[in-house]
Order: structure tokens, then C-alpha cells, then sequence
């Protein structure tokens, strides 16, 4: 991440070393099967193990300061979108953002809609597209 941003030149990005989640905690990240890395195939699981890494974890409500106006929302993590959403209530109702999940199955894209509208039922989100496995939401009402 570091590198993309020295290669853009950006100055408005700040990283923060932690995951998110619906809750602040601590997740165990299962980042190998033995000597088999699982890189893009990483997931949390429910209990530490010599396969898994402890990940920190925060809202994005707690990261993202009320102040800021988030257009878009572009989560990729690890088949945790579902709970970083649910961590996400005040941002979603405050700036109603297009919204990008890791979801190429129509059942996931379904579910994240049907998550999205009862998080924010008042913004209304639809399924706009998908683009490389990413399904794209956008509100209907009131929104960016």
C-alpha cells in the first residue's frame, strides 16, 4: 500500500495497520495451511493456531472521523465484508457512499444488498454492475 501511494502521489491517504470489523478486538487471521501460504485465500477463523496471525481490529465508524465524507466504500477483506459493514452503520447513514464488495456470486451480491438495506434502508442501495469480481452498490436515495 505504501508503494501506491508514493507511486500516485498521493498526500491524503493514511494508513492504519488493523483490520476492521463490526466490533473493536482482536481476530485470528488464518494466513497459511502448514507450508502452504494462503495469500489472496486468507479468512478469519475462531481460534489461534500456529496457521494464523492475530489481526487488531476496529469500525470503521471509530477510524473514519465524522467530519470526513466518504464517496466511495471499496472493502476487500478476506470474506469479512459483512461484519466490516456492520461496523460501518454510521458512516453508511452519514455519507450514503457507492459502495464496492468483493462479491462475483449473485447469492453474495444479494446478501450484501439485503445487508446494505437494512443497515441504510432509507438510501435505497441497488446492484449497479460488477467489475473483477467486485459488485458495486450505489444509493438510490440521497446518496453521493
Amino acid at each position: 500500500a505504501q508503494e501506491t501511494i508514493r507511486l500516485n502521489r498521493l498526500t491524503n491517504v493514511c494508513l492504519h495497520p488493523v483490520g476492521v470489523g463490526a466490533k473493536e478486538g482482536v481476530l485470528h487471521l488464518q494466513v497459511s495451511r502448514g507450508e502452504t501460504s494462503l495469500a489472496a485465500g486468507a479468512r478469519v477463523v475462531d481460534s489461534p493456531s500456529p496457521d494464523t496471525i492475530d489481526i487488531e481490529v476496529t469500525t470503521l465508524d471509530k477510524l473514519v472521523p465524522e467530519d470526513r465524507m466518504v464517496s466511495i466504500l471499496h472493502l476487500d477483506v478476506e470474506n469479512h465484508e459483512g461484519p466490516a459493514l456492520e461496523g460501518a452503520h454510521a458512516l453508511l447513514k452519514r455519507c450514503r457512499p457507492i459502495v464496492m464488495l468483493e462479491a462475483d456470486k449473485p447469492w453474495k451480491q444479494r446478501n450484501f444488498a439485503k445487508q446494505l438495506n437494512t443497515i441504510v434502508p432509507e438510501a435505497g442501495y441497488a446492484i449497479a454492475g460488477v467489475l473483477d469480481h467486485n459488485c458495486i452498490f450505489v444509493p438510490l436515495s440521497g446518496g453521493v
